[in-house]
């Protein structure tokens, strides 16, 4: 071991007592696994040396136990079980079964750093190189805060709040291992190869090791240590960040038994940050025994709180390099606020300063950097050592190469251009062998035109809504890896040119005006400054000649790999101080530098490309401010970034200055058993929510018209906006469309309603982005439809699967097959449909989106409305068109309604106000269940007195979920309210529907109806109803037909003159149905047999 190498495990030694001595108090003494005992199928228990080796052969996938000798009682104050396994091959899901003072048994479901095995993996293409060994905790329980309890809630609710928790003291009982089935491509791949693994966890074979198990008694927020290794997802509260020796390098296949290995890692300030510190070790390890791999495990030494930069390199005994890998980790929580970085010089060979990357802006056609080495790295170097030193682009083209003599210092000098990035690499050579390496990342910033002979004078585009115009547009999107996504190092463009190019000739096919092209932040920005242009210019300039018209999409909302690696951002947290427990890529719009450099960067990308004729706009991305769900519940958005925005908001509305309020809920209790918070705090912490994300989007859809005045934005809804309908006006004088994020759902139907009532268009996405069925694509073409004057959604393919279409069952919701022929197909009959305008609903629901908030699921879904289920009854099952608002919708009129139904306890006084003046004007309103009860403080509302004796006020019953003759429930299960209950309503307020489809099917049917202005033409859209959300929506017509099989029903359209009109069927099953003469509305048609989806469009041509 080298003299640096010893320093190096010294200080790091101390450094790990140090944290050990710190941090004692906060986590529990390990309990021993040697009086457990373990009973399932084939199951086995082995412990040594404090280690409990398991063994399961469940053919039938049942459930293995572990349970101690005595149940393990734990302190009061606990708040997760804590414990690190080793999984070598098998895949289980893991729960702790504690028992509480009353007897009750509870299961824990356990967070491992694996996570959503659908998520690791399908986003995280190192997976595979993940060690054996994860960390474990289980989801909390810890007891509510008595103070928040007490400030929140009055003191009858703070008792029940209280009394929620489960009573002390809890006691282990349980570990439980549930074998499931691999799903290929998503789990961990263990220590064997892909097609063993399968055949194995088929069997429901399994093995594992634990150990350490405890469990801590601080949330992260309250801990003086929390970090993420991002790249791992390894978490860890007031315990040191840890690697394994199998996260740096993978066990050959052909090597077994104990090997001697060499590894080095250096940890930066971040990417283009300062030297921190390394560690240079030589060991002699077995990279299949978990064992070995736990005691030789490697603690990161204790930071401030930012995001750092790993670097790691393995050798083995003869010297061979056998990989590099990196890594990212985030401190959220430091008990100290400077470290002591090692002097540079230790590491014996260094670039610069000793950083990873750095940029450099000079107007020098050449630039020097020096590369340094000590007298006592040099001594310590075999005699037949050579220093060879290249210098590459980022396509892995050689600029420069040299073999300088070793000394103290050596200036590399080579022509870099600007705007360009290159990678230095010092490698010390042993003949072919790599005995060190040292890479620096360098940037040169400055000027690279685009290279083109278009003019940049301003162009002519359509405006929004002449764009948008009675047209229908399948926009296909190409996305790209990200650059440093694929976790190699160097960075080196990893593009496929010949797969766009492949799928530009494949997305010409769908005649749509625009392609939608990734301009990822982190792709193209991979320095501070500097732009890597060349493969989306490439991409770009493609697209000149074909007619087609470009959207850029991909601004950064919430996923790491799209924000670039340099940037110091903060990843997100929750009331909890934790971190997403899916994902630690998730991180905050508020952390300071990035609502700047995310304009600056898209400033760049307009500057360049927005006076091409052939570009034509932008997609921007709400902020995602996540959450998780019961058993759980937590809300993200508590990073540093995030407070410190909140103290300005509160301070700017002359309010007390206070932390973000927490989520108010029970660990382990459903959220909807704690009382309502009617609390001004909570109040304020969802309307800053909101805030943070209409500030974002509107200031960088402002920052990119101050460039390019004339482009069209789509701001693109994620799935937690928190009330993004207030920014509708803002988006109407802008002459922004928004696009939804998840389809074909109809719950979207509420945000697209009062999108159009306000003026904006709102746009679909096919979800997961690609047509699998021939009733995918028609439930989204119908949603896109719904109230709307366009039909435009977004679709993704790969070259591979558009060339190999399918129609059958596959495993999961990823599945490739696509439906692209019939989407291409239907085109013309939509098209024909759409040139007829929807008819302006009688009735409107009127929800709100407070009283969701404070009764309700507390979180900022976009559906997270009350009044939902209502309006989804009234289209769905009813089959009545209706328009939405709520509380945020000045923009809506009710006059012009004759039917209001109340929806949602909590309204406010001017909704109050404004409901009893619609009811004195004579407008019919309907209070649905408590609707209108209670004030936003939790007082008595005087509305339903106001109303009394009015004739044209009635009540209405809460919808009730229907009773499906077959299928099993699922999410979006529909509901409906009393059928006689909703005919009466609307008698009394003259309302009919424009057309009813009666049918004994199960599930339904819906219908629209549209007209052309001069009302020659009439246009009947009737859907078998979908009842799959999301997963579901993967589903092919196999699928289908098993599930709901074909139903048909009888089409009475009421909207229609007397008058002879020649009837066509135009989509599905194209039939002339002949002349139909209507005396007096109502006509019947018979409808042809559908599956749940599946769309039947009909066109009523008046004959003269």
């Amino acid at each position: 071991m080298t003299s640096q190498s010893r320093l190096s495990r010294a200080m790091a030694l101390m450094l790990c007592s140090l944290l050990s001595l710190t941090l004692c108090y906060t986590v529990n003494a390990q309990t021993d696994f040697s009086n457990w005992q373990v009973s399932g199928p084939g199951a086995t228990l082995t412990v040594q040396d404090g280690f409990a080796f398991v063994t399961y052969a469940s053919a039938k996938h049942e459930p293995i136990t572990l349970t101690p000798a005595k149940p393990i009682t734990i302190r009061d104050e606990a708040r997760h079980i804590t414990f690190n396994w080793a999984r070598q091959w098998g895949d289980c899901d893991m729960t702790v079964t504690v028992t509480d003072a009353a007897g009750q048994n509870h299961d824990l479901k356990c967070e491992t750093s694996q996570a959503d095995p659908e998520v690791v993996l399908s986003n995280f293409r190192l997976a595979q190189q993940f060690s054996m060994w994860h960390t474990v905790q289980t989801i909390p329980f810890g007891k509510p805060d008595v103070s928040e309890v007490n400030k929140r809630f009055n003191a009858a609710d703070a008792k029940k709040v209280l009394n929620l928790a489960w009573p002390r003291p809890l006691k282990i009982t349980a570990i439980k291992l549930k074998p499931v089935l691999a799903k290929p491509g998503k789990r961990w791949g263990g220590l064997y190869a892909p097609p063993e693994r399968i055949a194995m966890n088929d069997r429901g074979e399994g093995k594992l090791v634990l150990t350490n198990l405890s469990w801590d008694t601080v949330d992260s927020k309250d801990a003086d240590f929390y970090s993420m290794l991002s790249d791992r997802l390894r978490f860890g509260r007031n315990l040191p960040a840890t690697l394994f020796v199998d996260d740096l390098v993978v066990a050959h296949p052909k090597i077994h038994g104990i090997q001697s290995l060499r590894y080095q890692i250096q940890l930066f300030e971040g990417y283009t940050g300062r030297f921190l510190w390394s560690t240079d070790q030589t060991i002699d390890i077995d990279l299949r025994d978990p064992i070995s791999l736990f005691k030789q495990r490697i603690e990161l030494p204790q930071v401030p709180t930012g995001r750092y930069y790993l670097k790691t390199l393995v050798w083995n005994a003869n010297g061979v390099l056998l990989d590099q890998r990196n890594q990212q980790w985030w401190v959220a929580k430091s008990p100290i606020a400077t470290f002591d970085s090692t002097p540079v010089n230790k590491l014996g060979i260094w670039w610069e300063n000793g950083q990873a990357a750095t940029s450099r802006n000079t107007e020098k056609s050449s630039d020097t950097f020096t590369l340094h080495t000590t007298d006592t790295y040099r001594q310590s170097l075999p005699s037949n050592a050579k220093l060879h030193v290249t210098v590459n682009d980022f396509n892995e083209q050689s600029i420069t190469t040299s073999q300088p003599q070793l000394q103290d210092q050596i200036m590399v000098r080579f022509d870099a251009q600007p705007g360009a990035d290159y990678f230095a690499i010092a490698e010390i050579r042993r003949g072919k062998q790599v005995l060190d390496q040292r890479i620096l990342h360098i940037g040169k910033i400055g000027e690279n035109p685009l290279n083109t002979a278009v003019n940049s004078q301003s162009q002519s585009r359509p405006t929004r809504d002449a764009f948008l115009d009675h047209t229908v547009q399948l926009q296909p999107e190409y996305r790209v890896p990200t650059t440093f996504y694929d976790g190699y190092y160097p960075w080196y463009n990893h593009d496929d040119a010949d797969a766009y190019e492949k799928w530009l000739q494949q997305a010409k096919l769908f005649k749509s005006p625009t392609i939608c092209v990734k301009a990822g932040w982190s792709d193209v920005e991979v320095l501070p400054g500097v732009y890597r242009w060349e493969n989306l210019d490439r991409q770009v300039m493609a697209v000149r000649d074909t007619g087609l018209k470009i959207m850029f999409a991909y601004t950064p909302y919430a996923s790491s790999p799209c924000v670039p690696i340099w940037l110091q951002v903060q990843a997100q947290q929750d009331h909890r101080g934790d971190y997403k427990d899916r994902f630690s890529y998730r991180y905050s719009s508020k952390s300071p530098g990035y609502a700047e450099g995310r304009q600056r960067f898209w400033q760049a990308v307009a500057k360049r490309y927005g006076h091409l004729p052939w570009v034509i706009g932008y997609r921007i991305y709400t902020p995602a401010i996540t959450s998780h769900v019961d058993p759980h519940a937590g809300r993200m958005g508590y990073s540093d970034g995030m407070q410190q925005a909140y103290a300005k908001w509160l301070t700017a509305r002359n309010l007390p200055v206070e932390p973000i309020a927490p989520l108010m809920v029970v660990d382990g209790v459903p959220l909807n058993k704690v009382p309502a918070d009617f609390s001004k705090s909570w109040q304020n912490t969802v309307m800053f929510f909101s805030d943070c994300i209409i500030e974002s989007d509107m200031s960088l859809a402002k920052a990119i018209r101050a460039v390019d005045p004339t482009s069209l934005i789509q701001i693109d809804r994620k799935n937690e906006p928190y009330a993004i309908e207030r920014m509708i006006p803002q988006m109407a004088e802008l002459d922004i469309a928004l696009k939804n994020e998840a389809a074909p759902v109809f719950r979207d139907a509420m945000l697209q309603s009062m999108c159009i009532q306000g003026g904006v268009p709102y746009l679909e996405e096919l979800h997961r982005h690609v047509p699998t069925s021939r009733s995918i694509s028609d439930a989204t073409s119908y949603f896109s439809s719904h109230l709307s004057k366009s039909i435009f959604w977004l679709l993704r393919w790969s070259t591979h699967s558009f060339e190999h279409p399918g129609n059958h069952p596959v495993h999961g919701n990823f599945a490739k097959p696509h439906g692209y022929d019939y989407a291409l197909q239907s085109v013309g009959a939509w098209q024909k449909y759409i040139q007829g305008d929807y008819l302006e609903p009688d009735v409107l629901v009127f929800g709100s989106r407070l009283s969701n908030q404070i009764t309700g699921e507390c979180r900022g879904y976009y559906h997270a409305i009350d009044g939902l289920l209502t309006y989804q009854a009234m289209i769905e099952q009813h089959q009545v068109p209706a328009h939405f608002a709520n509380e945020h919708c000045d923009w809506v009129d009710l006059s012009k309604f004759k039917l209001v139904l109340l929806c949602g306890a909590v309204q406010d006084k001017p909704i109050i106000e404004k409901l009893v003046s619609y009811a004195k004007r004579g407008g019919h309103l309907a209070m649905v269940a408590d609707a209108g009860t209670l004030l936003p403080d939790g007082s008595t509302s005087d509305l339903r007195q106001q109303l009394a004796n009015m004739p044209n006020v009635t009540t209405l019953a809460a919808p009730q979920r229907m009773k499906l003759q077959r299928a099993e429930l699922e999410w979006a299960w529909p509901f409906e309210h009393d059928r006689k209950q909703i005919d009466t309503l609307l008698a009394h307020a003259n309302v009919q529907r424009p057309a009813i489809v009666s049918t004994d099917s199960d599930p339904a049917f819906q219908v629209q109806v549209r007209k052309t202005a001069d009302g020659q033409k009439v246009y009947v859209a009737v859907m078998r109803n979908w009842h799959g959300w999301y997963r579901n929506n993967i589903e092919f017509e196999e699928q289908l037909a098993a599930k709901w099989g074909k139903a048909t029903g009888k089409l009475q359209l009421n909207a229609i003159a007397s008058g002879k009109w020649q009837v066509k069927q135009l989509l599905r099953q194209p039939r002339d149905l002949g002349i139909i003469t209507v005396t007096d509305a109502p006509v019947i048609i018979d409808l042809t047999a559908a599956l749940g989806g599946e769309v039947q469009i009909y066109e009523w041509v008046k004959s003269k």
